[in-house]
């Protein structure tokens, strides 16, 4: 058994999305604008980084003692040299940012700065060198044990028995009870709600991706006993995967699907009867889970497909794309209609896109302009007054976004009182779509402006939020619902590596993974021991669900350890 004691700190690298902590930071004055009262709660990221990190040391210690003992050898290859140059950049990138603290360690609730990236790195190569191939078995079930308690979690989220939201909700009420009238932070995840231990359902798509196609694949090629085991897993991750309504994780689950299926179309027909009961049960979930949740899941995923129509087409509604601002007049710019806002002394007036004047009502109890015309319904619209200063708030049902009118023209009034100028914002056309994907299309135009400062050298690891333009409070409400929300992320693996490592850095990266993809995929067909040819594809396959929803989800220290450490494992299977 001791002579197993190398394998645990790998193994335990599996069980690190499981940590859910409270860990409360005062932030330094360049992130306290942020958070309320310049303090973060977190509950996700910071102990899965710092014990990741700890792990990280042990298993660099036992790669360093087997070398030593020359059990090992290191084989040389040049797949290791795009790696080599990607760490040279996330060095570069961390040693010339302006924000060294968060590029070393992490921007708050994420925590994923360069030496965090860095270990990312040290897990490919641990995983690649030290275990034994005899090892590769109790790796593997490391991370099925770790994948079937988050999908546990995960299903009794779905069930409303959600343990996690009972000790947060718990630690912050003891916390406001100390700062009574002072701080209110809520955690409410609604009916139904799956984030499992990964703060978000997204990042559970993202994870459920990489367990579902493993424990899929294992069940489809294994002729052992552990099938039903494997199947069993399987419907686990496909519930926790359809749940959690991650489009990302289903279009990445989708590719690698048809993938695995053109590639080994033959023993899928061959095991076609172990194969169809598996397919109907999977059916079964999903109707059962989109029957409680009221068909909200089916239209998830229904609008997928929707969304991708759009973007290759040119409709259009009445959105409403657009708000100018102007000296005396506000200008609400729709997809069919124009309305203007405007001030004449102490007078406001309404007119359309030919400058006629709109009729409406006011609501003088609620201070509410009401339009007879259906075209501008999208919004309400209040006038209010803050400090003898002309407020016109625009409701879009969900958050206000308010326009106060000063000496110096129009400005933003945020919720606490806070007076912002109206700054112009470097963005790209994308001609109304930018609420496709959640409102992803709103933060790549915005973010990849930023990518003509990044063709060297990045940001800095973890510092886009830093960067993108959070005083877009315009285009926030218009595309996100709120002016006041933190984008921290750009729900994009390889835009968000273009903007914190730079450019060049992330070529580095994706040469990286095209050379191990086309590596993977000739040397499968190579192995003779068919149990660790089955492991291979099903790790390859899943890797490439990874990939795929890192288009839409980003890199997080929740589920970025997984793809590292089975990419380092499966170099080893193939490599040995």
């Amino acid at each position: 058994m001791l002579k197993k004691l190398y394998l645990l700190p790998l193994c335990l690298i599996f069980f690190v999305p499981l940590i859910v902590c409270e860990k409360i930071l005062i932030l330094p004055d360049h992130l306290k604008n942020f958070w309320i009262a310049g303090v973060n709660f977190d509950y996700f990221s910071y102990y899965k980084s710092k014990v990741l990190l700890i792990l990280v040391l042990f298993s660099l210690i036992s790669l360093l003692y087997r070398l030593r003992k020359d059990e090992i050898s290191i084989k040389s290859s040049k797949l290791y040299i795009p790696l080599f140059v990607y760490l040279f950049f996330i060095i570069m990138s961390t040693i010339f940012s302006k924000y060294k603290d968060i590029s070393l360690w992490g921007f708050p609730d994420r925590y994923e700065g360069a030496m965090v990236l860095f270990s990312y790195i040290i897990i490919f190569f641990v995983f690649a060198l030290v275990p034994k191939i005899k090892d590769t078995q109790i790796i593997l079930n490391s991370f099925l044990i770790s994948s079937f308690l988050i999908g546990v979690i995960s299903m009794l989220q779905f069930f409303n028995l959600d343990f996690i939201k009972s000790y947060i909700v718990g630690k912050l009420h003891i916390f406001q009870l100390q700062y009574l009238g002072k701080v209110y932070i809520k955690f409410n995840p609604g009916p139904r709600y799956v984030y499992a231990t990964l703060y978000n359902s997204n990042y559970v798509g993202s994870f459920m991706a990489i367990s579902f196609i493993v424990t899929f694949i294992l069940y489809v090629l294994n002729n052992e006993k552990k099938r039903i085991i494997y199947g069993i897993l399987s419907v686990i991750m496909f519930f926790s995967l359809i749940a959690c309504h991650s489009r990302a994780g289903i279009l990445g689950v989708m590719v690698a699907v048809i993938f695995f299926a053109v590639y080994k179309y033959k023993e899928i027909l061959k095991n076609f009867k172990f194969v169809a009961p598996i397919l109907i049960i999977y059916l079964l979930v999903y109707v059962f889970i989109n029957t409680l949740s009221s068909s909200y899941i089916g239209n998830k995923i229904e609008s997928l497909f929707v969304d991708i129509n759009k973007t290759i087409t040119n409709s259009t509604n009445n959105n409403l794309r657009d708000v100018k601002i102007y000296n005396n007049a506000v200008c609400l710019n729709f997809d069919k209609a124009t309305l203007n806002f405007v001030f004449d002394n102490e007078k406001i007036f309404a007119t359309d896109e030919n400058n006629k004047r709109v009729s409406f009502k006011f609501d003088s109890n609620k201070n509410e302009f009401l339009f007879e015309n259906p075209t501008y319904s999208q919004l309400k619209y209040f006038i209010n007054n803050y400090n003898n200063m002309p407020v016109l708030i625009l409701n879009n049902g969900y958050d206000n976004l308010n326009l106060i009118k000063t000496k110096e023209g129009f400005k933003i009034l945020s919720f606490s009182g806070k007076i912002n100028n109206i700054n112009p914002v470097d963005k790209i056309d994308v001609k109304g779509k930018e609420k496709l994907g959640s409102g992803r299309v709103y933060i790549w135009s915005r973010s990849i402006p930023l990518i003509k400062n990044t063709l060297f050298l990045g940001y800095g690891p973890d510092t886009y939020a830093l960067y993108f333009p959070q005083y877009d409070y315009i285009g926030k409400f218009l595309f996100l619902g709120t002016p006041s929300i933190l984008v921290d992320k750009p729900h994009n693996m390889y835009l968000q590596n273009a903007i914190n490592i730079g450019v060049i850095g992330t070529l580095a990266f994706l040469i990286f993974i095209l050379c191990y993809l086309i590596f993977s995929f000739k040397a499968i067909n190579t192995l003779k021991d068919s149990s660790l040819s089955t492991i291979s594809i099903s790790i390859f396959f899943a890797l490439i669900a990874y990939l795929v929803a890192g288009v839409f989800n980003d890199s997080v220290v929740y589920v970025a350890p997984l793809f590292w450490a089975l990419g380092g494992l499966n170099f080893k299977i193939l490599n040995n």
